[in-house]
């Protein structure tokens, strides 16, 4: 059984584990060194709270990484994506990769954080106006801008990362056109 070898790859603790899945510590530690043999309902459990199958508690490591491919844009005056990208799943925990888009960037607004081509992956169903980045749809293709909330004044911000472009304040943030949240970006070397 793996359940130790998949708490330390997660670097999580007996204690993180046992929180997560309401198991006891102790249960836990007899179930890592053998001790105590685990029933369905246990190993459902932990499976659940390690967001994994039953099986993986049992079986060797693959070394076959899990590849989806999202439609992607080739540049940010693609305004179409048809072009696709192959991606590891697995890298985006909680996303679906059906709402995953990616975006080859050809503008330096958000260097050094995200870099002419570098390639940014965003989250469509995450399009709340909120802190982050957000990749934005324009009459030239798509942007991409950090929305930067004031808690103070209410003011909407779409920020740059590069002090060379100047920040916008959003008088309307229905005329924000979100595309999605940028949950990652690949460095190209």
């Amino acid at each position: 059984m793996r359940l130790k070898e998949i708490r330390l790859e997660r670097g999580l603790s007996q204690a993180d584990l046992a929180s997560l899945s309401g198991i006891d510590k102790s249960h836990l530690s007899r179930l890592e060194s053998g001790v105590r043999t685990p029933n369905y309902q246990t190993l459902k459990t932990l499976a659940d709270a390690l967001e994994i199958s039953i099986d993986v508690i049992f079986n060797e490591p693959s070394s076959i990484v899990p590849i989806t491919e999202i439609r992607y844009y080739d540049c940010q005056s693609d305004n179409i994506g048809n072009d696709m990208l192959a991606i590891d799943p697995g890298k985006f925990p909680g996303v679906r990769p059906a709402d995953l888009l990616a975006l080859d960037v050809s503008g330096d607004e958000m260097s050094p954080t995200i870099s002419p081509g570098d390639t940014a992956i965003f989250n469509t169903a995450d399009m709340a106006i909120q802190d982050g980045i957000f990749v934005f749809k324009t009459p030239n293709g798509v942007a991409l801008g950090r929305i930067v909330l004031s808690k103070i004044t209410g003011v909407i911000t779409v920020a740059s990362d590069n002090p060379n472009h100047r920040d916008q304040d959003v008088a309307d943030p229905g005329d924000l056109n979100i595309m999605g949240r940028v949950v990652g970006a690949q460095r190209h070397f």
